[in-house]
């Protein structure tokens, strides 16, 4: 595939970290993405449409297939018209293996398939915004006034109006949602961290502040 797996920091100099707003805090649990392309059938894009090109290419390859009823419809010039309004783009249902880029915050990852059919694909950490991105702000969809509901669900659809949302499977501290996406092939978690107890050093104690009890 000719990309390989990037690991992007931030600028973490003592002292200094001027991409970090001063009141920003920890979110107390941690977001993966997986990518199941190298298993999971999903629609993907084999022929780019927007109305400005890909008009003819669109056509062409109707005709390769033999899709006889649309080519026919379709003029080059009614295709970028209706590209106008919708999506004109030709897609494919099948196995198709990529490496997802995914861009949050300024950051960017990759996240790779699993390296064979046998082998799970291993979940990449990625930053908290990245479940607002693809499944919506996590405590407005959960909201018990469902009118802040339908505006957040509102506000998905319409980020997601011109391209198509790439994730089919969600899943907070295991208990899974089925999206229903025909066009996703990504998976995202939201786990919540798990505090480790810490260990008093007893070098730090006194005989007078050390009560066993």
């Amino acid at each position: 595939m000719g990309m390989t797996q990037a690991e992007v920091w931030m600028d973490t100099r003592p002292g200094e970290n001027f991409s970090v707003a001063s009141n920003y805090r920890v979110a107390p649990y941690d977001i993966f993405i997986v990518n199941h392309s190298r298993t999971h059938p999903w629609r993907y894009c084999v022929v780019p449409v927007s109305y400005r090109s890909g008009a003819e290419d669109l056509l062409e390859y109707r005709q390769k297939k033999k899709d006889r009823s649309k080519t026919e419809i379709y003029s080059v010039d009614m295709v970028y018209r209706q590209a106008e309004k919708r999506d004109m783009s030709e897609y494919e249902t099948g196995i198709r293996v990529v490496t997802a880029q995914v861009q949050i915050g300024g950051q960017v990852y990759y996240i790779p398939p699993a390296e064979a059919d046998d082998v799970e694909p291993e979940p990449q950490m990625v930053k908290e915004g990245a479940w607002d991105l693809y499944c919506g702000n996590y405590e407005r969809m959960h909201s018990d006034d469902p009118t802040e509901v339908a505006k957040e669900k509102e506000h998905l659809s319409l980020l997601w109006l011109r391209k198509k949302n790439p994730v089919f499977l969600a899943s907070v501290d295991g208990a899974e949602t089925d999206l229903k996406n025909p066009y996703g092939f990504l998976e995202i978690r939201r786990v919540t961290r798990k505090t480790a107890p810490q260990v008093l050093d007893k070098s730090f104690i006194t005989a007078a502040q050390l009560v066993e009890v």
